[in-house]
């Protein structure tokens, strides 16, 4: 059928599906599969809204254990945080149920970190609420869990290279 064609990209040891492409990405010992995409428009960067019970606590977490800076941003019951590439807002919702009661759906970022052992000290030394330490999982990547105030979980990885 046409469009529908499976054929290898010359060159980038891809595939192409038509509507986008995979290719192959060495990382370390692992090869795994990036999808690139074909769209005119693209999405370039994303950015978490977070509904937190108490602003000024979560905001002290994030500047003064996880590293963040506060946006110079003066909106009302909201914080803008900056750390490197990663932006995250927190919005004071008082009434709302914390995440730490919504057992499995309090997952809320998965944060891919280039020096990880060394991320994982700094924040630990701050108090870092950690949940799981630093280990190497099967599917290529070194990864820790560590929880939120409000009990958000956030996974950091990083691809083992050796």
């Amino acid at each position: 059928m046409a469009g529908n064609a499976v054929s290898e990209t010359p060159g980038n040891h891809g595939v192409d599906f038509g509507a986008w492409t995979i290719q192959r990405v060495d990382v370390g010992k692992h090869l795994c599969w990036n999808e690139g995409s074909k769209n005119l428009a693209q999405i370039v960067n994303s950015r978490c809204v977070l509904a937190v019970r108490d602003l000024q606590l979560s905001t002290s977490y994030y500047v003064d254990v996880l590293g963040f800076s506060k946006d110079p941003i003066d909106a009302p019951g909201w914080s803008f945080l900056t750390r490197d590439n990663f932006r995250v807002m927190l919005g004071e919702c008082k009434d709302e149920r914390p995440a730490g009661e919504l057992g499995d759906h309090s997952w809320f970022a998965y944060w891919n970190i280039e020096g990880i052992d060394e991320f994982y000290k700094e924040i630990a030394g701050r108090g870092a609420l950690v949940t799981s330490q630093p280990a190497n999982k099967p599917w290529g990547l070194r990864e820790f869990t560590l929880r939120t105030p409000d009990g958000h979980r956030i996974t950091c990885g990083q691809a083992i290279t050796a």
